[in-house]
């Protein structure tokens, strides 16, 4: 990240985050309501103050990275990385049921591979993170969908209830309806759309909610009318979702537990000691919150206010810049220990809806390797490139990339699963690779997915293809000069 340098970045900063909170972000219940989960759910689990800090900080780091602009990040930078991968962990848009039970599975697997490489290290501090970025995404399942809005005492003899206390029978039955909903809305269990769309795409149905303005109660209107979320203390059951929450959060904290299985380790998670690091980032987060007015259900945000504290937290010296350091080392080892579990979407999914059979969808078809020669303007992670894809004999089709000056190539591309396969190799640097996949995203025949760099954390890649009658293949010097 740009850190403290100068009055225009931290201008910048300050109106787009003010911005973000006036517009709804993705930032689930404001944090006030995750922060009450989260300490309601771990005081009951043994957590001592220390420790709910830590997680409590941890959980907002979703929302803080989520919120923060590319044009103030370095491209490239771990913060991009972080800003790009956290979009994913909002539950949003989860319009069939096999996605919700699928983004379950994913946060599940998730978690207990940063476990185990926490156990490995006995980290507790790890674990901590680890939870935290866990519970946010849970917690916003409950903020995001409808679940709050049935009538579980009817079905159930209680009011607050988990999706782990669901028989699939009743969440996935197509008949299910919540108590504010119209005859004409939506039935099932779901999350609602974002206006940037959700990870499984949008939805087929027309009368599909939309995610809901917080500044609206909506205590009459139906799904469509008010979306579903409970995001601030002005929508209708938002204390009922903060409790569902809380359980979940309990259950996760459990489950984290039994995971770790090593006593000693875990009253180390549970009393991990005073942390320089975590309080600061536990005060950036109240600070910076509030000043958008996304701790309570205020929206008088002050520029002012964000400002002092963007610029409190910033800098080398600062303690959440360290907290992020570890925070986001949790993050991209919780991302990259199950890609195959979740659909990501936000136009840079590397696994888009129906690549592969799932819960009876059926896989889409692909067109041949040659259907994809052209040129293409590339985004990969806020960096910004040109990619050939052009016939080489006797190969079908060959690729080279122009990043950052320097040139890219591959003799031969493979496609499998539906996926244009690259492993790319600098001309210069032969030791320096870029790898990944890039799926075909509708009839404009567009490119999405995933490309790593030598660091090996996968961005998001959005690859648009020129319009062009004819493509010239970019030519490689015969010599290269060293």
């Amino acid at each position: 990240m740009k850190r403290n340098s100068g009055k225009t970045l931290s201008l910048s900063l300050g109106l787009a985050l003010a911005v973000t909170a006036t517009a709804g972000s993705a930032s689930a219940f404001t944090t006030g309501g995750h922060f009450a989960a989260t300490e309601r759910a771990l005081r009951r689990a043994g957590f001592d103050t220390d420790a709910i800090r830590h997680v409590q900080a941890a959980n907002y780091g979703v929302d803080h990275f989520v919120n923060l602009k590319s044009e103030i990040m370095l491209a490239g930078s771990p913060d991009q990385r972080a800003a790009n991968v956290t979009k994913y962990f909002h539950s949003d848009g989860l319009w069939a049921p096999g996605y919700v039970e699928r983004e379950m599975a994913f946060l599940e697997k998730g978690l207990l591979a940063v476990v185990a490489d926490a156990k490995a290290k006995r980290d507790p501090r790890e674990v901590l993170h680890a939870l935290g970025i866990a519970s946010h995404a849970i917690q916003d399942f409950y903020s995001h969908s409808n679940v709050a809005d049935m009538d579980w005492l009817a079905w159930k003899g209680s009011r607050v209830v988990t999706f782990d206390d669901l028989p699939a029978d009743i969440w996935a039955s197509p008949m299910l309806t919540g108590r504010w909903a119209k005859p004409t809305d939506v039935k099932g269990l779901l999350s609602g759309m974002p206006s940037h769309g959700g990870p499984y795409g949008p939805s087929s149905e027309t009368l599909y909610p939309g995610h809901g303005n917080s500044a609206l109660s909506c205590t009459s209107e139906g799904y469509k009318e008010c979306g579903v979320n409970h995001d601030g203390a002005r929508r209708r059951a938002n204390l009922n979702a903060i409790l569902m929450a809380a359980e979940a959060t309990y259950d996760l904290a459990e489950r984290v537990k039994a995971a770790v299985a090593d006593p000693a380790l875990w009253a180390l998670v549970v009393r991990p000691g005073q942390d320089w690091y975590a309080n600061g980032a536990w005060d950036r987060a109240q600070a910076m919150s509030m000043a958008a007015g996304q701790w309570g259900f205020e929206h008088s945000e002050s520029v002012t206010q964000v400002l002092i504290a963007f610029n409190g937290s910033m800098g080398p010296t600062s303690p959440s810049f360290f907290f992020d350091i570890a925070w986001q080392r949790a993050l991209f080892l919780f991302w990259a220990a199950a890609p195959t579990a979740h659909a990501t979407g936000g136009g840079a999914d590397p696994f888009p809806p129906n690549a592969a059979p799932l819960f009876g969808l059926p896989a889409p078809t692909v067109a041949g390797m040659p259907a994809f020669i052209g040129r293409y303007s590339v985004l990969w992670g806020g960096r910004r490139a040109e990619l050939d894809l052009a016939p080489s004999p006797p190969h079908p089709v060959g690729a080279t990339l122009l990043l950052d000056g320097k040139l890219y190539k591959q003799e031969r591309v493979e496609m499998q699963a539906g996926a244009l396969r690259f492993n790319f190799r600098s001309v210069i640097e032969r030791t320096y690779m870029i790898s990944g996949e890039l799926y075909p995203t509708g009839p404009s025949r567009d490119l999405a997915g995933f490309l790593r760099d030598a660091t090996g954390v996968p961005d998001g890649c959005v690859a648009t293809k020129s319009k062009m009658p004819a493509v010239t293949p970019l030519v490689l010097p015969s010599t290269i000069a060293r």
